[in-house]
């Protein structure tokens, strides 16, 4: 609850517009130039955090603060799980990541979650039927699912 409130703070925040602060503001290269000082020396990476997906992190340079993504598509597309390993990508970095899905419920998201860690099924954790040789990997990944910061919210 304090986590929620604390990002309605901020997004509220965010989006309030002071009519006394003007629009205007002068270019300044000084921040581009400090982070390409930045990034050729070590200090800073060459972009955001990385999504899990190489071909949408070159496209997209990775999750920088303050650009929007928009995953789109029909449903059956694939849209939650990739937005599941985006997720899970950002968590592995140490930095909170949270889930919100209408579409699924928390066992079942949680699932997804496990196949996704393990390279197991999600029918096979589903129906608890993961082979004897593969339970080691589930096994790892429960741990994963432990110690990175991920939330979810499957709250309608």
């Amino acid at each position: 609850a304090a986590f929620l409130d604390d990002a309605e703070g901020r997004m509220f925040a965010a989006t309030k517009v002071s009519t006394s602060e003007s629009c205007l503001q002068r270019m300044d290269p000084r921040p581009i130039i400090q982070r390409l000082q930045d990034v050729a020396t070590g200090k800073a990476a060459p972009m955001g955090l990385p999504t899990g997906v190489g071909a949408l992190d070159r496209r997209i340079r990775g999750l920088r603060a303050g650009k929007l993504v928009v995953i789109a598509g029909r449903p059956g597309m694939g849209k939650s799980a990739l937005a599941g390993v985006i997720a899970r990508s950002v968590a592995r970095t140490g930095k909170l990541a949270c889930f919100f899905s209408q579409e699924m419920g928390a066992e079942e998201h949680d699932q997804r979650y496990m196949s996704l860690a393990s390279g197991v099924s999600a029918t096979s954790i589903e129906q608890a039927t993961v082979r004897s040789d593969k339970m080691a990997h589930v096994v790892r990944a429960a741990q994963e699912m432990e110690d990175t910061p991920l939330w979810r919210d499957d709250t309608p």
